[in-house]
Order: structure tokens, then sequence, then C-alpha cells
């Protein structure tokens, strides 16, 4: 947006109102000391809000540090013409994209200059613009691995993983354990009975500092936000929660997972059935014999993987997105059957801006249900990184903006799986009833 300044008459003493009338003395006259000369000092802007004054919201140099400009003193005789060249300049425009620097701390000033090289032509641009450290982690290193970050919140991953320095098999056999996958995918989930099973849900979540509505708000690292236990159901191949206990806080800053039993699954199976998108690893070790470790990677055109959050910053600031990005990850499979033992998943959000980051890893276990042996989730980890919606308020006027990137993760543990069902006896009453 470009502001040009059109008026006359701010030199009359008559108008104390305007900015930049001063009062001289304790009871002293209100005067205009030049204002087309005062204002002109704070045209380089504040370098943050401690050094902020009224004129730097009066209207000549916000106009000036649009790029727009203010009518010359001595044409007020010639308004109609300024006016006229100011609208002739409007059809003449340009774009600059650039990457701004890092922002070191919030409200950072970066001045920008435009130089023109041909004679004869001028360049009108913003002057500035204050910055945020949105696009860095605050100097935390999260790394790439949810198994990290798990280390690192002390929460104990699958027992007994360890990578064995095994050589790789062949082709054949990894394409034959990559085709005993895909039938186990196509047998398993749609055979899965209707159960129940118990989540016990622990939440992390961290807040990052900065100034919101009207308050400071400090830094909270990343910490336990609620615990809870669920009864999940699984039925005709959806997954329901249906009953919630324990105290939750932050709620509209909480993460949400979906998808552990069998949407998660069919990503990975569509993974298994595209051409060059599965490739070999390494093996594992584990106490129950050796897993297969495959990579895959899955573009958006291919996508099976949905991310959703809340909110963008648009209108009432409640409006969601919602996205199918591409996916990467790694898969670890019992070599005899094919049966899904690992899965990680980590999305491509790269220049998304809502979220930069939503990855899931979920570990199987033989779990034994209404007399079979069932391979199920044992634990679930997930984690999102997503951008804050802040409300920022001025002299009663506020708007809603991005706020710093936050991160969320679920640490999900599944125990005591139950068939649905319901049995019924019929009892013999006394003779005659």
């Amino acid at each position: 947006m470009v502001i040009d300044a059109f008026a006359v008459g701010e030199d009359d003493p008559g108008s104390p109102r305007q900015p930049g009338y001063l009062i001289e003395g304790a009871a002293g006259p209100l005067i205009a000391p030049q204002m087309r000369d005062r204002w002109k000092a704070y045209l380089a802007g504040p370098q943050s809000g401690d050094q902020s004054n009224p004129m730097d919201l009066y209207k000549n140099v916000l106009a000036i540090q649009s790029g727009g400009e203010v009518l010359e003193p001595e044409r007020t005789e010639d308004l109609s013409s300024q006016m006229g060249e100011s609208l002739r300049d409007a059809g003449t425009f340009y774009e600059l994209t650039f990457n701004p620097p890092a922002a070191a701390h919030p409200d950072e000033r970066h001045n920008i200059e435009v130089e023109v090289t041909h004679p004869g032509l001028s360049a009108h641009t913003s002057a500035g613009y204050y910055d945020y450290p949105f696009y860095n982690d605050h100097g935390r290193d999260y790394g790439r691995s949810l198994q990290a970050i798990t280390d690192r919140l002390g929460v104990p991953g699958p027992p007994g993983e360890q990578i064995s320095a095994d050589p790789p098999p062949s082709n054949a056999v990894q394409q034959q354990t990559l085709s005993s996958a895909v039938g186990y995918l196509q047998r398993t989930i749609p055979m899965l009975p209707d159960f129940f099973a118990t989540r016990t849900t622990v939440q992390y979540g961290e807040i990052s500092p900065g100034r919101e509505a009207q308050q400071e708000q400090p830094e909270i690292p990343l910490h336990v936000v609620a615990r809870s236990t669920a009864s999940v159901l699984y039925r005709d191949g959806a997954e329901i929660v249906d009953v919630f206990s324990g105290k939750s806080r932050e709620t509209d800053r909480a993460l949400e997972t979906y998808g552990t039993f069998g949407p998660l699954l069919s990503a990975v199976q569509s993974a298994l059935n595209l051409s060059g998108a599965v490739t070999w690893h390494r093996w594992e070790q584990d106490p129950d014999g050796r897993r297969a470790v495959f990579n895959y990677v899955v573009s958006s055109a291919f996508s099976k993987y949905n991310v959703m959050g809340c909110c963008l910053p648009d209108g009432g600031g409640r409006r969601g997105f919602t996205v199918m990005p591409g996916y990467r990850g790694e898969i670890a499979l019992d070599p005899a059957t094919g049966a899904i033992l690992r899965v990680e998943l980590d999305a491509d959000l790269q220049g998304f801006v809502p979220a930069d980051r939503s990855d899931m890893m979920v570990s199987y276990g033989p779990v034994q249900i209404g007399g079979k042996t069932y391979i199920l989730p044992m634990r679930s980890i997930s984690m999102v990184r997503r951008r804050s919606v802040w409300d920022l308020w001025e002299w009663g006027e506020g708007f809603r903006t991005w706020g710093p990137y936050e991160t969320s993760i679920n640490v999900f543990t599944f125990t005591d799986y139950h068939m649905f069902r319901a049995s019924s006896r019929i009892l013999r009453g006394p003779p005659g009833r």
C-alpha cells in the first residue's frame, strides 16, 4: 500500500490536535514549529518500541515510508495538479523480491534502499520493515528423527532395536520382502476385527516468547501439557475415540492425531505400490529376530497423508488449513511374513507457512484378541511444528498476525486390547414362568 499525503493549513496554531505541535512550558502556548522540517527527522523509523514517538505515525512520515508523496508546501494552491501527478505515478510500479536476513530479536528494524542505474529515474519504495525471528527455531536443534526427540524427552523407544552390520539381501530377496508387505497390508487391514484399546496420552507443548494481545508472553520450553486416558474403538476400518478423561490445558495449541491404526498404513501401502519409491536401508536386530528396514519417498501427486490445523490469521482467526504434502520415512518389516513392525512418516512441508513439520512414528507388536494374534500399535509418537496466531492490540485497535513457530508432541501408549462385542445368557426361571 502506497500513501500520498495532501493537506493544507497545518501551520495554523488553531489546530493543536495535529501531531507535532509542542507545549512549551507548563502553561505555555501551543505552537506549530515548521512542520515540514520537524517530521522529516522521523523518517528512519524507531529501532524499538521504547524509541517510538507519536510523530512516527504522522501521515507525512507514513507516506514517505510507504513510497508515496507529500504535498510540496510551496505549491498549496496547486493541490489538484499534485494529486493528478500521484495518480499518474500509480500507473507505473515494480515488484521487488528478496530473502530477508534472519531477525535476531522481535520487531527488528530493517531499512530498504533501492538504487536505480538509469539516469533521470528515481524509485519510490517502502523505507523499511520490522521482522520477527519466525523462521528459526530459537536456537533449538530437534533433529530430523522422531527418535532423537523422544530420547530428548526421556520417552523410551521400542525395546532392543539395534542397527545390524549384516550385508543387505539381494535385490530379489528385497523385492520378495516388499511383495510380502503388500500382501500383508491387503490381507490384514481389511480383516482386522472390531476391538477396543486403552490409549494413554502424554501431550507436550511449548510457547515461544513474544507479545500477544497486551501482555508479554514468557518463553515456556517443551513441557507436559496434559495427560489423559481414552478408550479407542476400531470398527469397520474407522478409528473412534469415544471416552476422554483427564485434565487438558492449552486446548487451542493441542495436537490431535488420527490414523494410527489404519490410515497411516494406507499411506505406506501407496508407497509400496509406487515403482522406485522404496529402497533398501539396513537390518535391525530385535529380540524377536531381524527386521528389514526400507526407506520410502512419495511425492505430493501420490500423497495419502493429510495435514490439517488451526488457525490462519485471516478473518475471525479460526479458519483452519489443510494440505496433502509429499512424505518420506522408514518401514521396518518382518522379512519372513512382511508384517509392518515400525513406520516413520515425515511430511514434506517446505514452503508451507502454517506448518513446517508434521511427523509420525508408530511401533507395532503382537496382540492377542479373541484367541488370535494380530500385529497392532503398541506406541505412537506424532509431532507438528506450526506457526501460532497472535492478537496484537495498540490504542484500542487489534489485528491478528502470524506468531512464532511452536512444537506440539503426542506420545501414545496402547494397552488392554479386547474384542468389541456383546454377550448374553438365557436364564431359566422357576417352572411355569
